[in-house]
């Protein structure tokens, strides 16, 4: 694992989150999962981009916890 990219993936998800929790306009649970499965997406369509392959278990849980 190339130690900056993976921490620039989790920067970028990190504030990602942060954005969501204050953003008043999520008001169901549903809405708050949709959006957090749409933040994990986006970093995994630029983590496929950058390797050329899809995350293993323990990328993901590395990354998103």
């Amino acid at each position: 694992m190339n130690p900056d990219f993976n921490k620039k993936l989790e920067e970028k998800a990190m504030i990602a989150v942060e954005k969501l929790l204050q953003d008043k306009s999520i008001k169901t649970n549903e809405e708050m999962v949709d959006s957090l499965i749409a933040i994990m997406k986006e970093g995994e369509k630029e983590f496929v981009k950058e390797k050329g392959r899809t995350m293993t278990y323990l990328e993901m849980r590395y990354l998103y916890g």
